[in-house]
């Protein structure tokens, strides 16, 4: 049964400050989550512990019912992240970089699928160019074309707009949406305000936390 993600009693310090702690969180399939706040909230760093690139403070992530601990191979298997910096590789070409996903998710590619999601992102007429060469729309949209090439359960995203303009923009949220309609599950923290058609799928958490000694989401 997928139970989906879920964190307990969530604590994380850096730099001996803690940016949150007892948080407790359920993400089921279908659901989304929107990480709000200033800068220097926490968000990046909530986002790379759910993520299992760092490890918490206090507490744990677990992920169909078992903490990453023991299940850290599949669930990143289940895991699309996109951080801040988009994750391009400037030597290679827009079609290469593509290429080099697929032999990292070991997944099949038809030459048809990666051709469609180039033109959705208005990246065909790029295909054979070193990604080096791209504005940083270009390389946002390439990075976000993984979403679409290489279908995954979760996807945890930092400021996925950044760089979009508005009619990308207006496709990432259709595509969005698709993915919750699909039982997919999304966390993403955005300066942002994010308006679904069905805007029951998605909750909001802002940081920083409350004073309270445990914080439901």
């Amino acid at each position: 049964m997928n139970t989906g993600l879920r964190a307990r009693q969530l604590r994380y310090d850096r730099n001996s400050r803690t940016l949150f702690q007892g948080l407790m969180l359920e993400l089921k399939p279908g659901q989304g989550l929107l990480i709000c706040g200033p800068n220097g909230s926490g968000k990046t760093s909530l986002l790379r512990v759910l993520a299992g690139l760092i490890s918490p403070s206090e507490g744990c992530v677990q992920w169909q019912g078992q903490n990453l601990a023991q299940s850290r191979l599949t669930y990143h298997q289940a895991l699309h992240f996109l951080g801040h910096l988009s994750g391009v590789k400037n030597k290679l070409t827009v079609k290469e970089n593509l290429r080099y996903s697929q032999n990292l998710v070991d997944q099949p590619l038809r030459e048809t699928q990666l051709e469609s999601a180039l033109r959705t992102l208005r990246l065909l007429p790029q295909q054979d160019h070193l990604a080096q060469h791209l504005s940083a729309g270009q390389k946002r949209r390439l990075a976000l074309a993984r979403l679409l090439v290489f279908p995954k359960p979760l996807w945890i995203l930092d400021e996925p707009f950044t760089h979009l303009d508005p009619d990308c923009q207006a496709w990432f949220v259709e595509a969005l949406e698709a993915h919750l309609q699909k039982q997919g599950m999304v966390i993403l923290a955005s300066h942002q305000p994010l308006r679904l058609k069905q805007e029951e799928r998605l909750r909001l958490l802002t940081l920083p936390l409350g004073a309270e000694s445990e914080n439901h989401v």
